[in-house]
């Protein structure tokens, strides 16, 4: 509008040019608001069209503002192709700047998003035509070319020193992110322990590669699935016996509920797995998976340890004892009696290891009657 040269002088109305750079703002705003939602295939594409209708809101609201002693006449023709070719490259402008997050991409919606405001401000320009008219003028209150020049390109650099210092901002806020994802993906990856979050509907949001060899499924299989979906492949498995359905909403009424819970499956490669399911705030529950078989083989063995003799694998005193405490505990229920036998092998204890094959060298018959004895005697109630 400034470029314009109509040789007769002019002014612009404060109030309609502020107006026509807050409708410029309002519009495109929300058109640019309505492409972020990303809520279908051509959301962008309308946010763009919103976008485009905003730009030539602004410009004929900006001619509305000038004043000059003439009359405006419009070419119809030039009005409506101006406002189409802002709507269609505004449109396009935004479709690529959705679609992809790269230079490229970027490149292409600049160029389009500049081509959108050229030819909607060029073609409207080309519509007008000026009819000198002395009766009319300037009022007192306009603004000059030269102090509105002024103040746009005050308001430029303003604008653009905003948006540098937010593109630096959100680069910078975008590093971080990338870096902290590199930590959790590598905190993820090197846990012992499989872990996977859901969400409040019970479908996964993020799982780790320990997680996905212990389902036994691979990570391009699990992307998207619901724990239902799990449960069902663990059931057609062998590996799961009850009702998946009901299964699954238990678990879901339990992270609804804020309960935490434990418990332990078995897989049909004979391992035994500890789950345990920690409800989330804001909904869902974060599962975690321990590989439990070595630790139970080892209580195991510890139990055994506790409870035999090392060098015989006999039972030991404390394995006795429990039993007589177990037999006389259910005495007075049951009545009878209980009958303990004890067999003694002199000095056994006091012979060092490497003189135990001699001793047994020495009573061969006593120690195999022992071991007869021992083997089939049980402790009797009743």
């Amino acid at each position: 509008m400034l470029a314009y040269d109509h040789g007769i002088g002019a002014g612009y109305n404060l109030v309609l040019t502020i107006l026509s750079l807050v409708i410029a703002v309002l519009i495109t705003g929300a058109g640019l608001g309505t492409a972020l939602r990303n809520l279908g295939r051509w959301t962008s594409v309308f946010g763009g069209a919103a976008v485009g209708g905003g730009i030539a809101a602004m410009h004929y609201t900006g001619m509305m503002a000038l004043e000059l002693p003439g009359r405006i006449t419009w070419a119809p023709n030039l009005v409506l192709a101006s406002i189409a070719l802002g709507i269609a490259f505004g449109a396009l402008s935004v479709f690529f700047a959705a679609r992809r997050d790269d230079w490229l991409n970027t490149l292409i919606a600049t160029i389009l998003f500049a081509l959108a405001i050229l030819f909607t401000h060029f073609t409207g320009m080309g519509a007008v035509l000026v009819m000198p008219d002395p009766t009319r003028f300037a009022s007192a209150g306009s603004l000059s070319p030269a102090s509105l020049s002024l103040i746009i390109a005050g308001a430029t650099a303003i604008i653009l020193g905003i948006c540098l210092v937010a593109a630096l901002s959100d680069r910078q806020s975008k590093r971080q992110l990338r870096q902290q994802k590199i930590l959790l993906d590598t905190a993820l990856e090197n846990m012992s322990q499989g872990l996977c979050m859901f969400d409040a509907d019970g479908r996964i949001r993020l799982f780790n590669e320990r997680y996905a060899k212990m389902t036994g499924l691979s990570a391009a299989s699990l992307k998207g699935l619901s724990l239902l979906d799990l449960i069902k492949h663990r059931k057609a498995a062998g590996e799961f016996a009850g009702d998946p359905e009901e299964f699954f909403t238990r678990v879901i009424a339990a992270a609804r509920e804020g309960k935490s819970t434990t418990r332990v499956i078995e897989t049909s490669a004979k391992r035994a797995l500890r789950i345990v399911e920690q409800p989330m705030r804001e909904g869902g529950w974060v599962a975690t998976l321990e590989d439990i078989t070595d630790w139970r083989e080892a209580q195991a063995q510890i139990s055994y340890m506790a409870h035999h003799d090392a060098l015989t694998g006999l039972a030991n005193r404390t394995q006795l004892v429990e039993k007589l405490e177990n037999a006389l505990a259910v005495l007075p229920l049951r009545g009878g009696s209980v009958a303990v036998h004890f067999i003694d092998l002199d000095r056994f204890k006091n012979n060092k290891k490497a003189e135990y094959s001699n001793t047994l060298e020495r009573i061969p018959v006593m120690w195999n009657r022992s071991l007869h004895v021992r083997s089939n005697w049980r402790i009797l109630a009743g």
